[in-house]
């Protein structure tokens, strides 16, 4: 239904550097969109599905709980990150998803998704307005 990654975190005297997604990672082999996620305590984003995109999220800043759902199947699957886990998240075609900000205060998403948005085509469909 998922993948989650544990990242490689690279350390010196300098600070450190985590590769956050590579070349091999992606199915398709055109650039996407990259973009961020800002929401404030308790709220909620997502609440839909893609036909043929593929997103991959981190968090940077906070406690996301991730809630999928396969379309399919119905199975559902919950999966909580922090910015202190240094993990990816990998959501494919065909989940539901939620992310639901479990910090105390905002919380801070990194994202990609491999199709920059189309307002023509947007391959996102709503379930609710959680």
């Amino acid at each position: 239904m998922y993948k989650l990654q544990q990242l490689d975190k690279k350390t010196d005297h300098r600070g450190w550097l985590i590769e956050l997604l590579r070349p091999e990672n992606l199915k398709k082999k055109r650039f996407g969109q990259i973009y961020l996620i800002k929401f404030k305590q308790a709220k909620t984003r997502g609440g839909h599905y893609h036909l043929r995109k593929e997103e991959w999220f981190f968090v940077l800043e906070g406690k996301v709980e991730f809630e999928l759902i396969d379309l399919k199947s119905r199975k559902a699957e919950k999966v909580l990150i922090s910015d202190k886990l240094k993990q990816a998240i990998n959501v494919p075609s065909k989940i539901i998803h939620y992310l639901h900000n479990k910090s105390v205060g905002k919380a801070l998403v990194l994202a990609y998704i491999d199709e920059s948005f189309d307002p023509k085509d947007t391959d996102t469909y709503y379930l609710d307005k959680r």
